[in-house]
C-alpha cells in the first residue's frame, strides 16, 4: 500500500519536512548549552615551586544549572593536607549545603568543608575539601580531583568573594620529590601576593605562619645611666694629677 499524501514532491511531505526541521531545532534551543573556563594554578604562595611555574589547571564546566569543577596538578605534584591547610579551598554562594555537591575523588577519604577555611597566603574561602593526610601528601597520592555544585554559574565559583581571598580557589600541593615541599597555590581572579621568587611575604616557605621575631638592643633605665655617670666622674677624678694615690 502507497501512502501518497507522503509522496516527496507533495505539499503534504514539504510541510512534514519543514514541521520535523522545526521540530529538530526547537530541540537545540531547549537543550542547555555547556561552556567552560580554564584556570591555571600560577598564584604560588610558598617557595618550593620555582618562580614562573604553575602547579596545574582547573577546568569549570557549566552544565545547565550545574558546574563542575576538574582539578589536575602537574606531573610530580600530589594533594597534600597538614598544618591546618586543606586540600582544596574555593568560593561558591552561601548557604550551600552538602545536597548541593556531588564528589568523585577517585581515593576515599576525601571529605566536605564548609567555612571560613584560611589557607595561608590564598586567604579565606567559603567552601574546601580535605583528604586523609599522610606524609607529604594525602592518601592515595592523588593528582586529580572533580566535584560539581549544583543551582550555581561559572560566576559563582569564579570570585574572590569581596577580597576575603586573594584568588578564585587553590590547591595545597606537595612536591612528590623534596620532602616537607608544600603550600597553597591559587588562580583566577585576585591579586598575586607572591614574591619574583615564588614565595609569599609573611609567611614560611611551607606553607604555615612565620613566628620569626627580630631582637632590639636595651635601653638603660635613668637610674643605671645616673649611676654610670658618677662612677666615671669619680673615676676621672682620681686619674687627675696631684690626686693619684702614691704607692
Amino acid at each position: 500500500m502507497t501512502v501518497s499524501w507522503l509522496k516527496p514532491g507533495t505539499t503534504l511531505f514539504r510541510r512534514a519536512l519543514i514541521g520535523a526541521a522545526i521540530v529538530w531545532g526547537l530541540g537545540f534551543v531547549a537543550a542547555p548549552n555547556a561552556s567552560a573556563d580554564s584556570i591555571t594554578l600560577n598564584q604560588i604562595f610558598c617557595n618550593c615551586l620555582p618562580a614562573g611555574s604553575n602547579a596545574g589547571t582547573v577546568t569549570l564546566t557549566q552544565n545547565g544549572t550545574d558546574v563542575t569543577t576538574d582539578i589536575t596538578l602537574n606531573a610530580g605534584l600530589t594533594f597534600h593536607q597538614s598544618n591546618g591547610l586543606d586540600a582544596f579551598g574555593f568560593n561558591a554562594p552561601l548557604g550551600l549545603t552538602s545536597a548541593d555537591f556531588t564528589f568523585t575523588p577517585g581515593v576515599p577519604g576525601w571529605s566536605l568543608l564548609f567555612g571560613p577555611l584560611h589557607e595561608d597566603g590564598a586567604g579565606t574561602f567559603r567552601y574546601g575539601f580535605a583528604c586523609i593526610a599522610v606524609p607529604n601528601g594525602c592518601e592515595g597520592s592523588p593528582t586529580t580531583f572533580t566535584f560539581t555544585i549544583h543551582g550555581v554559574t561559572l560566576a559563582d565559583i569564579e570570585t574572590t568573594e569581596g577580597g576575603t581571598s586573594n584568588v578564585d580557589l587553590a590547591a595545597n600541593v606537595a612536591n612528590v620529590g623534596a620532602s616537607g615541599c608544600t603550600g597553597m597555590v591559587g588562580g583566577g581572579n585576585g591579586t598575586s601576593q607572591s614574591t619574583p621568587w615564588g614565595g609569599f611575604t609573611g609567611q614560611s616557605p611551607c606553607g604555615t605562619e612565620s613566628t620569626t621575631t627580630t631582637g632590639s638592643a636595651t635601653t638603660p633605665e635613668p637610674a643605671s645611666l645616673l649611676l654610670l655617670g658618677t662612677g666615671l666622674a669619680v673615676a676621672a677624678r682620681r686619674l687627675k694629677p696631684g690626686n693619684r694615690s702614691r704607692g
